[in-house]
């Protein structure tokens, strides 16, 4: 009785992180239900498992940035211009709890193939999705199931690192391999069309770094196909790639930084969450009633845009969660990497890694951390690293 309380209990939890993981990539009203039917049955799934094993579970490396980090905020929503607005609109809190979520959840390494699985799928029909002429465009950049290209973006980002690492390094099956290359090829040609330069930047940087620590004659492969697709793709999207290094055709994104620099001197406490637009328009009126640039939301920068809305304390807060992250995850990495039984964890490490690395590239030239569907994959994937370390073989 005991033993099918613990095997229905143990696939129910199963199905709820694939459920998740399938939802990722939907930032859409589905995607948000099925998420949120994912995480309410896993937490019942994890209450009922705690007779046979562990319940919700802490993160010791990340508890002091995590509850330094979370001051920072309340303290800036508190100090603020707008603290009612701030505190309705906390929602960045909320995400960490994913980490907490995969962290506590996972309890078999055989989860995760089938996580990624259906990841993938869901990304890659995204992907092909956002090549019909049914999907719609902004400013004639696909974006699928999501309202904006830069969030489709990403999650083609995200899937191509793992479609790329497991390709290269690991011993896959014929069918595998092919299955792979044509979700690849789906996702790199959506990615190419959201025109999001950021992502691609970060992507291809990314790829390259990556591939040099893994194998270094691999990542002369990766660099070469990279170049040969540069230069045979539409003169259009290689102008607009061009373009990101280019002050006066990158969407006025100097001129933002300038303005969301002087926000951040005059509040260096912060003014609180999700009351950049309305702090900017007065910064920049000048610039924006020229015509030189819009109306800005955000500051195209996180660190700019966690320094304006968040004040000094929560830029700090920031950096050291990520140096933890990061940290955590390159010692873990060598650790793993003689390891033959858990090669399947060290490359999704190396490619959960990679994409922390393109975020961050991209972070510069965007605020992706401010993406709802971004911010949740990345704390997901955050959970799933401390969980690989944490993992004792058996």
């Amino acid at each position: 009785m005991r033993e099918g309380y613990q095997k229905t209990v143990k696939t129910g939890l199963e199905a709820s992180l694939v459920l998740i993981f399938f939802s990722l990539p939907l930032p859409s009203a589905w995607g948000s239900i099925s998420f949120s039917l994912g995480v309410i049955f896993l937490l019942c799934i994890r209450y009922g498992l705690q007779e046979v094993d562990h319940g919700f579970r802490n993160i010791p490396p990340l508890t002091f940035p995590v509850i330094f980090y979370v001051g920072a905020v309340l303290l800036a929503a508190v100090l603020g211009i707008n603290p009612r607005n701030s505190f309705t609109h906390a929602d960045n809190l909320y995400r960490i709890l994913y980490a907490y979520l995969l962290f506590s959840a996972l309890n078999t390494v055989a989860t995760l193939p089938k996580m990624l699985l259906a990841f993938g799928v869901t990304a890659t029909l995204d992907a092909l999705y956002a090549l019909t002429p049914v999907a719609g465009t902004v400013a004639f950049r696909v974006k699928g199931f999501s309202w904006h290209p830069n969030i489709l973006a990403s999650m083609m980002v995200c899937m191509l690192l793992f479609n790329v690492v497991f390709l290269l390094f690991y011993p896959l099956e014929r069918r595998h391999k092919i299955m792979l290359s044509l979700s690849g090829i789906f996702l790199l040609t959506a990615l190419m069309m959201t025109q999001s330069r950021g992502a691609l930047i970060g992507f291809v940087a990314t790829l390259m770094v990556v591939s040099l620590y893994v194998d270094w004659k691999k990542a002369m492969l990766v660099g070469g196909c990279l170049l040969l697709l540069f230069l045979i793709q539409p003169s259009h999207l290689k102008a607009r790639q061009i373009s990101s290094f280019d002050a006066g055709t990158s969407g006025g994104r100097p001129v933002i930084w300038e303005n969301s620099i002087e926000i951040i001197r005059d509040y260096p406490w912060g003014i609180g969450q999700d009351n950049f637009a309305e702090k900017f328009l007065q910064y920049a009126k000048k610039d924006i009633e020229s015509g030189t640039i819009q109306a800005q939301t955000h500051a195209h920068n996180n660190l700019l845009q966690i320094q304006a809305e968040f004040g000094f304390l929560g830029l700090f807060s920031y950096l050291w969660i990520w140096k933890t992250i990061l940290v955590y995850c390159v010692k873990t990495i060598n650790l793993l990497k003689t390891v033959v039984s858990r090669r399947f964890e060290y490359l999704f490490l190396v490619a959960t890694f990679a994409y922390f690395f393109a975020f961050h590239v991209a972070g510069l030239f965007d605020f992706n951390w401010g993406f709802p569907a971004t911010s949740i994959a990345v704390w997901s994937l955050v959970g799933i690293a401390f969980w690989i370390g944490e993992r004792k073989e058996t």
